[in-house]
């Protein structure tokens, strides 16, 4: 199908069109990049070198969690700026995007379904043109068939100069051109924002669930203390005074200092011991807990 001859000599694009929705997609991205931004330099990766011993999985998923988040606020941005450069729509722009592939459709489409239909209903642009213009004095009926009217008008004018019916008629062809231009780059402008705040929205969604995962993965639980499963020496740095060592049948004598013992049971942070009698300490077996101070073994466990 060849294209319409001839141009309208009419603006086809209109300044500041879309301007309030490319404002709103600016200052979208503006706060989605300092958000990630602050989000990114918040991230301890400094900690993620003690990863790898014990779970040697955590390093490689924390470093994924954050490439993936990179990578989204990336297509965050890419995506925001192709709203923000997109040109305006031209009336070529609507004839060869819109009207061409809606006629091939109405080719396409079963008969009995096409019948009576125009090809406008198969292009959402075009149809709401079609209903945006029905009670104005030039209905739209498709960018070629305005071309054409517009064109004869102009030479119907050209010929009688004196005919203020044939310049009304220019005038008004020319007006509804404009108005077609200027609803169309709306719905263009329109279309391009959903597609941003949904853009926007899963990959907000896919950034956080990737620092959620970075922060479990970066920050394993604290290992716990091995269990006593042979007899250990220890030594144990009382910190608590008599009336504190209750139930440990070590004697009011025996507070605030260093003894020797066994560990023979519980958690090497919190073992069970047992210690010979000594000059101020009666021989006692009993726990002992940060309250009353700390076992540090005497050789490896």
């Amino acid at each position: 199908m060849s294209l319409p001859q001839g141009t309208p000599p009419v603006t086809e694009t209109t300044p500041d069109r879309g301007t309030s929705i490319r404002e709103a997609a600016r200052w979208l991205t503006t706060a989605f990049a300092a958000v990630g931004t602050v989000l990114v330099a918040g991230l301890q990766l400094g900690s993620l070198g003690g990863l790898g011993t014990e779970e040697p999985w955590r390093l490689p998923l924390a470093l994924g969690a954050v490439f993936v988040a990179l990578l989204g606020t990336g297509w965050m941005i890419v995506r925001a700026a192709h709203v923000l450069i997109t040109p305006d729509l031209t009336w070529t722009d609507i004839f060869v995007n819109h009207e061409i592939p809606a006629i091939r459709r109405r080719g396409r489409a079963q008969p009995l379904l096409s019948a009576g239909r125009s090809h406008l209903s198969y292009d959402a642009l075009l149809q709401l043109l079609k209903e945006a213009s029905s009670t104005e004095a030039v209905p739209f009926e498709g960018t070629a068939a305005i071309r054409r009217k517009l064109e004869s008008a102009r030479a119907r004018a050209a010929h009688t100069p004196t005919d203020t019916e044939a310049q009304e008629h220019v005038a008004a062809l020319e007006h509804a051109v404009t108005l077609c231009l200027t609803r169309a780059n709306a719905w263009q402008s329109q279309q391009l924002y959903r597609a941003l705040i949904r853009t926007l929205l899963r990959t907000g969604v896919l950034t956080a669930a990737c620092l959620v995962v970075y922060a479990w993965a970066a920050n394993p639980p604290p290992e716990k203390s091995p269990q006593v499963k042979q007899p250990v020496p220890v030594e144990i740095h009382l910190r608590a005074t008599a009336d504190k060592l209750p139930g440990t049948e070590l004697g009011k004598q025996c507070h605030r200092r260093t003894i020797t013992g066994v560990a023979v049971g519980g958690r090497l942070d919190e073992p069970v011991v047992a210690v010979p009698a000594t000059e101020d300490c009666a021989a006692a077996r009993f726990t002992v807990t940060p309250e009353l101070g700390v076992a540090v073994p005497l050789r490896k466990p």
